[in-house]
């Protein structure tokens, strides 16, 4: 058994998947050890041409895919899911790299400690400029015993719902069965938010190992801000929603927990996400709020929306009952935005 597998989605990346393949050729845990899945995601350049040769060049470690209709990046990593064999999974995107040590220290750590999940930082780049993304909150192991425990760890932002900056233990992936979001962006949070009400042992490295490379043609350039992808968010919520509701007994621990996350991702931030991109459809909007009320008609009552100043998911929460002309909608979710970039900016 390979000891990472490694799940790329491909989409006309020839300008970017040699840099990509480099940082994993040369792992200091050895390509051998490494399970590289290409996923090429119907491909319209020569990207499908250039897997192939990894995969002739190093035949017992790179495996290809080639998918006949686009998918997206969720579509192409549950092809991948399914192939991999290995003990853990990661995932990377193909004009992205990896530190050379990252699978060495990243799997050592993680058989070591026994973890379901492991998160690490990130760099992003674009052009000449480079920030890190200090996705860890702390350092450490957090083993997950008891149901107050989850619960601060669900409320606490201790983790993201990005996939690319964890590794996975495969085996619990596949005893959850969670999966992504097919065909629309957005598509993460439906693996990852299922996997944080199982895991037994998760933990965090202080370590930025993943590359994250920012560039015109890139998904995040192109289409968070186009109005139309905007619905993309809440259908993807709503996914996660609907995966949650199919299991009651987690349900009925974290009820709370999981009602202010889907209220605040569904409807708060698609609001924000609109202020920012010129808007979304009164009428796409209404339906939005109709199914806040008839999913969760006592979300006033959760105990983690409360009336103290400063709330500003709270405050937005108060909007779903108010009847939006096409033009107040727009003027509200710029409101918004506005008053989240404030925060943001201290």
């Amino acid at each position: 058994m390979k000891k990472v597998s490694i799940i790329i989605p491909c989409y006309n990346a020839k300008d970017y998947i040699k840099d990509c393949f480099a940082s994993l050729e040369k792992q200091t845990i050895g390509i051998e050890s490494l399970e590289i899945i290409f996923v090429d995601d119907a491909s319209t350049d020569c990207t499908g041409e250039l897997i192939e040769e990894y995969r002739k060049k190093y035949p017992k470690s790179v495996k290809t895919i080639h998918l006949s209709e686009n998918c997206r990046q969720g579509g192409a990593r549950n092809a991948g899911i399914v192939q991999a064999q290995g003990e853990y999974l990661s995932f990377l995107d193909a004009d992205d790299w990896m530190d050379v040590t990252a699978y060495e220290v990243l799997y050592r750590y993680a058989v070591e400690q026994k973890l379901d999940i492991l998160q690490f930082d990130r760099i992003n780049i674009e052009g000449e400029k480079q920030w890190k993304e200090n996705c860890c909150v702390l350092e450490g192991v957090l083993p997950l015993t008891d149901v107050e425990t989850r619960k601060l760890f669900l409320m606490s932002g201790m983790f993201s719902f990005g996939c690319t900056n964890k590794l996975y233990r495969k085996e619990f992936v596949d005893r959850v069965g969670s999966s992504f979001a097919e065909k629309v962006i957005f598509e993460e949070p439906l693996f990852v938010y299922p996997l944080f009400f199982y895991a037994k042992r998760i933990g965090s490295i202080k370590k930025h190992f993943y590359f994250c490379r920012h560039h015109v043609n890139s998904t995040m350039r192109k289409d968070t801000l186009e109005p139309k992808r905007i619905k993309n968010h809440p259908k993807v919520q709503q996914l996660v929603w609907e995966f949650m509701k199919k299991r009651p007994e987690i349900v009925t621990l974290y009820g709370a927990e999981i009602e202010y996350y889907f209220l605040s991702t569904y409807y708060a931030e698609t609001i924000c996400m609109a202020g920012n991109a010129g808007g979304i459809e009164a009428g796409y909007f209404k339906i939005m709020q109709d199914y806040v009320i008839d999913e969760f008609p006592k979300w006033k009552e959760n105990p983690y929306f409360t009336e103290e100043e400063g709330n500003l998911t709270f405050d937005i929460m108060k909007s779903v009952d108010v009847d939006f002309t096409q033009e107040t909608l727009n003027d509200y979710c710029r409101k918004v935005a506005e008053k989240v970039r404030k925060e943001e900016r201290g």
